[in-house]
């Protein structure tokens, strides 16, 4: 989960997810160090991915 491997609470995961709150640079650099990238790369615009789901159970 995310919210744990940033040591955040899954509220405020939530909260930025859905634009209820504003990221902080400091939380901005602490979610690039999470998923090992560099900062600006979080804001690069990237080609729309469609996934479609698929039904483990059969």
């Amino acid at each position: 989960m995310l919210a744990e491997k940033m040591k955040s609470s899954p509220a405020y995961i939530s909260q930025l997810e859905n634009a209820k709150r504003n990221v902080t640079s400091d939380f901005f650099d602490k979610i690039a160090d999470t998923f090992k990238i560099e900062p600006y790369q979080l804001l690069i615009e990237r080609d729309v991915v469609n996934y479609k789901r698929v039904d483990q159970k059969k």
